[in-house]
């Protein structure tokens, strides 16, 4: 995986970094591999899928004696948002789920200023994360078959990358069913996203069909 930063806000040295303890970590920007999946459910209540991935992040934490490597994707979302499984400590700082574009929390990431020993190095690297994940954006899915990026037309589009055969299936479609409650999680930007089937049943388009 591509290394985007190393963060060394205390200016350890190689040397240094050599004798500290290793810890690694999974980190998500969820569009709406186990290790992965399990901590999306504890932070964000929800079920993923692997889109993409955006790159890794190097830190080191002196006060600590930690060398952590972040790993993040791009995944979308699969089924309905749930409850986070949030740590006791986490709740008693005040952690809280908030769904927004990606505009949105980059904007809210800088203008953030962070009084605890351990806040500026999350908000640097959350920061190149979102940043990095804003430019994988322009291509939000590839494969062998098609490609999802901006259309002239209006926002993205689907566009085919070989010759398809007459009758050949282009693409198989995965919607997320919506019940009240699902429904009342989406977001207004995402709700131009949502058909109504034959039964009357609401579903979600998800990435990349939504295109």
């Amino acid at each position: 995986m591509k290394e985007l930063k190393l963060i060394n806000l205390e200016n350890v040295s190689d040397e240094e970094a050599g004798a500290f303890d290793v810890r690694q970590a999974a980190r998500a920007v969820v569009f709406d591999e186990n290790n992965l999946k399990r901590e999306c459910l504890e932070e964000i209540g929800c079920g993923v899928e692997v889109i993409k991935e955006i790159g890794l992040i190097v830190e080191y934490r002196k006060k600590f004696n930690i060398r952590q490597t972040s790993y993040c994707y791009i995944v979308k979302l699969i089924g309905q948002k749930g409850v986070p499984k949030l740590e006791p400590d986490e709740i008693e700082e005040g952690f809280e789920t908030v769904w927004m574009p990606l505009p949105k929390a980059l904007e809210i990431m800088k203008q953030s200023k962070p009084i605890t020993y351990q806040g500026p190095y999350m908000v640097t690297r959350d920061t190149a994360f979102i940043e990095a994940a804003l430019e994988i954006e322009n291509t939000m899915y590839e494969d062998d078959d098609f490609i999802v990026k901006p259309s002239i037309i209006e926002g993205y589009g689907v566009f085919a990358k070989r010759v398809f055969k007459k009758g050949e299936a282009v693409l198989i479609w995965h919607p997320t069913k919506l019940n009240k409650e699902g429904l009342a999680t989406i977001p207004e930007d995402q709700k131009r996203f949502i058909n109504t089937l034959k039964d009357g049943t609401l579903v979600l388009l998800n990435i990349p069909e939504r295109y």
